[in-house]
């Protein structure tokens, strides 16, 4: 006898079985629809609940079915509503999904979010410029969503999932195929729950397990002063059994890397661990924690390449400009800058853009490409540094103020300027985590090594 293969988030089926071909990017129809294609408004575009992104498909009730392709044509799902623009539903926001999919009419939108409509518009829409905009077929990463779609899979079948461990450089689609997975799940099975915390903004045992409630509505009566974080975590475990996926991103920010084995004993709780290395991971994880997770299956990802960028950037523009605003050696030139970083492409393909906009232009050209690189990177380094704990800013302020500094130093000046310092163990993965981001440069080796801030 054949053994079972386990159930994948990204099954194909036949066309007959869904409201659109398997080439084509959606999940199948509802319970007690006929599967037949109706013919779409021809003026007008369809959105879903991932706006600019993930086509999601959803029904209001009975099983759904993920059908994961490419550029399929629309179906009508809902009667036509002109002048109406889509707005995302966060994972795990605590709606319903809404039921199928909908059609409203191309409206041109500004990168500024809209309002004064003036001079020449390029952009057809602005989410596709979002750093947390989720494509409807995410570029180059196919295997990546097959093996984190693998861990997932067994919560198709009233099984607990595994808990996967996303490793990668900044910039690599990490969080991106993680959302993505995630949508894809809840497509297909209705009794779930989903949330994505930032440990780099929710890097206490607090921020996590608040994050957590507020996802299922049990925050009304926590007071961030009084409410003892064990009875948070009582009520994490008492939740009701229904499978609960946490998209755990920048994990190794996490002050208190414990909570990880308390998380970890809820049986209904999921988490995906994302992080950039491994090494540093484990590094910062006691022996109790590291046991529970060495067995995890690993999706690693590597830096793009400046084809894929271009591909990235490419499908961008299509979802989101006008014909004609951006030609091909233009993202070329973008992606060459963004050094295999998705992050700072996009960046820079936004503020190329918002500034050719605001001088009117119909197009972009290589003077609004040349001078978005700069700007682009300054901005993306001043938001990092701007999201660094505390303690890290002044590490950060130690290094910038000496130009170039060794190790004993800096934790000599660190210690100095606050009030409870951190351990030198922490302030290593602090200094670690800068560098992966581009903060800081670290040169030599062990004894050796001095760090010097990146200009």
């Amino acid at each position: 006898m054949t053994a079972a293969r386990p159930r994948s988030l990204l099954t194909r089926r036949r066309a007959t079985e869904s409201l659109v071909p398997a080439d084509g990017p959606t999940p199948g129809a509802a319970a007690g629809t006929t599967g037949i294609r109706e013919e779409p408004d021809p003026t007008a575009v369809t959105a879903t609940d991932d706006p600019v992104g993930c086509v999601a498909v959803r029904a209001s009730s009975g099983p759904v079915a993920a059908v994961i392709g490419r550029h399929s044509p629309p179906v009508v799902g809902r009667p036509h509503r002109p002048n109406r623009v889509a707005t995302e539903m966060p994972i795990g926001d605590g709606r319903e999904p809404r039921a199928a999919e909908r059609h409203y009419r191309k409206r041109p939108c500004s990168v500024y979010g809209g309002g004064d409509q003036t001079g020449q518009q390029m952009i057809t829409n602005a989410r596709v410029l979002q750093e947390d905009f989720v494509p409807r077929d995410v570029e180059h990463r196919h295997a990546e969503t097959e093996r984190l779609s693998a861990a997932l899979s067994p919560l198709l079948d009233g099984e607990p999932a595994e808990t996967p461990l996303v490793f990668g450089p900044t910039g690599a689609g990490k969080t991106c195929v993680a959302r993505y997975t995630v949508e894809r799940l809840r497509e297909q099975l209705l009794d779930v729950r989903a949330t994505y915390v930032n440990c780099w903004t929710e890097h206490t045992r607090f921020g996590v397990l608040y994050a957590l409630l507020d996802a299922v509505g049990q925050t009304v009566d926590v007071h961030r002063q009084s409410t003892p974080h064990d009875a948070l975590l009582r009520r994490v475990r008492e939740r009701d059994g229904a499978p609960f996926v946490v998209v755990l991103d920048e994990v190794d920010q996490l002050d208190e890397p414990d909570l990880l084995y308390e998380l970890l004993g809820v049986p209904h709780l999921h988490p995906i661990l994302v992080a950039n290395r491994e090494t540093d991971f484990f590094a910062g994880l006691d022996d109790r924690v590291a046991s529970r997770l060495r067995a995890g299956p690993r999706v690693r990802f590597d830096s793009y390449g400046d084809d894929e960028l271009v591909a990235i950037l490419d499908a961008r523009v299509e979802r989101g400009f006008e014909p004609g605003s951006i030609d091909r050696e233009q993202l070329a030139t973008i992606a060459d800058a963004a050094a295999g970083d998705a992050r700072v492409a996009i960046r820079i393909l936004r503020t190329a853009a918002r500034t050719a906009e605001a001088e009117g232009a119909a197009r972009l050209t290589d003077d609004h490409v040349e001078g978005a690189i700069p700007e682009a990177r300054a901005s993306i380094k001043q938001r990092t540094v701007d999201a660094l704990t505390p303690h890290q800013q002044e590490v950060y302020a130690v290094v910038a103020d000496a130009g170039e500094i060794a190790p004993g130093d800096l934790y000599e000046r660190y210690g100095a300027r606050v009030e409870e310092p951190k351990s030198r163990r922490t302030v290593r993965k602090y200094l670690s985590k800068m560098d992966q981001y581009n903060l800081i440069d670290a040169h030599g080796e062990k004894r050796g090594r001095t760090y010097e801030v990146v200009e």
